[in-house]
């Protein structure tokens, strides 16, 4: 607030007929608020749901480089703090834990967060700064991580450890830096599943403990058991062990049959993975808003340069493809299919050139329910996805998080990203923004590459049944995997006995004392949960938000009822 705004108030409180204006602070508001509401005999208005603001959709797209390095350095900075908790538990002093040292990196992370930095409507100069600023910012999570790893990983040749930041056990295919030909072996001697990829090898890891790690081993001998593909190719038809798919002369999926459930994913005659880019001409504020009438102005994307199967094995395929757009842009993808793993993913590299156009990519799905559902933080949150009323038609552009999906009974289809915020479903219509070029208040903004995955996932039920939570923290938080065995005394640091529970955090508390967990219902129903930390503790309390004790500590197990997307920390005193 500025002195014309000073001075505005200090004004209107004198000018008669209008209501009077006060300073105030935000809790002094919220109190009398609440005393007024408690107190008064009049009927209180109330609202249950979202409050969604009818403006600047675009936010959710422009500058995509600070929203691929934001969601990163989230989740970058989650695994680092909780490696670093272990890493000072296995010297005996949680104090050793380097929690400051990562709250530095914090504050620059939440600095970027401000408006107009991450919406997307900042000057050019803005993001050659922030630029700068994400470079630091992984500078100090990373050496945080590899201290952590120094201590908890010893030096063994040929062995690899596996590492689950999930709050779920985790069965995965992980990239593994070995290009030499031979086996790897789990930690019982049992033979992996695995295949030579470009300068990597792909191996398939089950049962990786939440919040923990698991050692597998390479041997350098050769493999007497011919690798079987799991895939078999015919011109642009794919089979797969979930999947029959086909592509046109375009790259576009014209027939997804899913063998599982003896269904086609894709209505008849519709095409899916379609590239479709908008002119996109908002009538004021460039960077801020998507208008509805840009559906009016679309061109797909067709002219395929480029059709390739680059990988395949026993574990999953590559099908490669490129595609020149308009004027001087170009679309590099490989679409990546699991022989294990029901998601199909889309890894991009867009090279973009041009200015006030919009990127998405479109899948119609063989879908009847009268509602989407789009992860929000800690939840999830339902929309309409027809356009009934006035105030269903101006959700036609809006935010999720990780997923959205849209789901009858008994099947339904997610659309996963790892950087992407911007989506809109219509009618059986899941569509996901991937690039938007404004010109002002950046006229250079979202020009050069850009890279990202975003992926389908058909599955079962609605999006609890069908996994998708821990699918979409799969995509953006993949297990890693580091030269060394680990030295930890325990395989799972930190595990829940229910699954509708996701781990938010592990970090040392701000006062240095107690290991805080903190973690949420995602359901959307009442869950009872049990926590179980893999390390010995002397007692916990539940906490607030600001790591306030709440309760009395306690040595009792860790047994917690939790409400609808219900978020819950405590303090475990070591």
């Amino acid at each position: 607030m500025n002195r014309d705004m000073l001075e505005c108030r200090r004004r209107l409180d004198k000018i008669p007929g209008l209501p009077n204006v006060k300073m105030s602070t935000a809790g002094e508001y919220f109190r009398r608020l609440h005393d007024t509401v408690e107190h008064t005999e009049e009927y209180v208005h109330t609202w249950d749901g979202e409050l969604y603001l009818e403006y600047h959709r675009g936010t959710y797209t422009s500058q995509a480089y600070n929203k691929r390095m934001n969601r990163r350095m989230e989740l970058f900075y989650r695994r680092a703090e909780w490696l670093t908790v272990m890493d000072a538990l296995l010297a005996g002093d949680i104090g050793l834990a380097k929690q400051e040292k990562l709250t530095k990196g914090w504050k620059h992370i939440l600095t970027d967060q401000f408006h107009d930095i991450i919406p997307g409507s900042s000057i050019h100069e803005v993001y050659e700064d922030s630029r700068k600023d994400y470079a630091y910012i992984e500078e100090i999570a990373r050496e945080v991580e590899q201290e952590a790893y120094a201590h908890v990983l010893e030096h063994k040749e040929n062995d690899y450890t596996v590492i689950n930041a999930s709050g779920w056990t985790q069965d995965q295919m992980v990239e593994v830096p070995e290009d030499r030909d031979g086996i790897f072996r789990d930690q019982d001697g049992n033979k992996l599943v695995s295949q030579k990829g470009e300068g990597v090898a792909y191996v398939e890891v089950k049962d990786v403990p939440a919040m923990g790690m698991k050692v597998i081993s390479f041997e350098n001998l050769p493999d007497t058991e011919q690798d079987v593909s799991a895939f078999s190719v015919k011109d642009r038809e794919i089979e797969t062990p979930y999947y029959q798919i086909s592509l046109n002369q375009y790259g576009q999926i014209t027939k997804l049959y899913d063998k599982t459930y003896s269904r086609d994913v894709i209505p008849e005659g519709e095409r899916a993975n379609v590239l479709q880019v908008f002119e996109d001409k908002p009538l004021d504020f460039d960077a801020w808003d998507i208008d509805i009438f840009y559906q009016e102005k679309m061109r797909e994307i067709t002219n395929l340069t480029a059709f390739d199967i680059t990988e395949t094995g026993p574990l999953c395929m590559k099908v490669h493809m490129e595609w020149d757009f308009m004027s001087y842009s170009h679309i590099r993808q490989d679409m990546v299919l699991y022989s294990d793993n029901r998601r199909i993913d889309f890894r991009t590299e867009v090279d973009l050139h041009e200015q006030h156009q919009l990127l998405k990519a479109a899948f119609p799905v063989d879908i009847r329910s009268t509602y989407g559902t789009y992860d929000v933080q800690y939840g999830n949150v339902r929309r309409p996805n027809h356009w009934n009323t006035s105030w269903d038609q101006a959700k036609f552009e809006t935010v999720a998080h990780r997923w959205a999906d849209l789901s009858e009974r008994n099947y339904g289809v997610s659309i996963l990203n790892d950087c992407k915020y911007g989506h809109d479903i219509k009618d059986h219509v899941l569509r996901i923004s991937l690039l938007r070029a404004g010109t002002h208040p950046d006229h250079l903004q979202d020009q050069g590459i850009h890279t990202f995955t975003y992926a389908l996932l058909p599955h079962k039920g609605d999006f609890i049944e069908g996994g998708v939570v821990q699918e979409a923290f799969a995509l953006n938080e993949p297990m890693q995997v580091a030269e060394g065995r680990t030295t930890l005394p325990y395989d799972s640091f930190v595990s829940f006995d229910n699954a509708q529970v996701e781990l938010d955090a592990v970090k040392k508390s701000e006062d240095g004392r107690y290991i805080v967990i903190r973690f949420h219902e995602f359901a959307g129903s009442r869950q009872d949960v049990t926590v179980k930390p893999g390390f010995g503790y002397r007692a916990w309390a539940e906490c607030d938000l600001r790591e306030r004790p709440v309760t009395e500590f306690t040595q009792e197990p860790i047994r917690m009822d939790l409400h609808a997307y219900e978020i819950k920390t405590i303090l475990v005193e070591i």
